[in-house]
């Protein structure tokens, strides 16, 4: 009998140490919350705010209309195709290597609502 206690001692001992080793942890203090979206706070509107202007100034006939001799700006995607590549912030912000629109220029504040919006993360809002 007393050997079987004295067996079980080492196993006991280890369960012991096991079980101190066990504690409650509330998972959601180890996956903090998601970020949240840039277009969740964004002030500028693609559809209030900037698609008019590329429609008035861009999306013109001869120029990046549906059909026209340059690449199409007639939907969300196709500019967002140029400004995640850079080329829209390079040619209508700062007009390198051209400045666009060709002829009539934007004006400062249709240029500060491109800007704030490129910056927002140019949300389809």
């Amino acid at each position: 009998m007393r050997s079987s206690i004295l067996a079980a001692c080492p196993l006991a001992f280890f369960a012991v140490c096991l079980f101190q080793q066990c504690e409650y942890e509330n998972i959601e203090d180890n996956y903090p919350p998601p970020p949240t979206s840039p277009c969740d706070s964004a002030t500028i509107s693609y559809m209030a705010d900037i698609e008019p202007i590329i429609v008035q100034s861009c999306a013109i006939s001869g120029c990046h209309a549906s059909g026209g001799p340059q690449s199409e700006l007639t939907t969300y995607d196709q500019v967002k195709f140029y400004v995640d590549n850079g080329l829209f912030k390079s040619w209508v912000i700062d007009q390198v290597p051209y400045a666009m629109p060709i002829g009539t220029p934007l004006t400062p504040e249709e240029l500060q609502k491109i800007g704030t919006w490129l910056d927002e993360g140019a949300c389809k809002n």
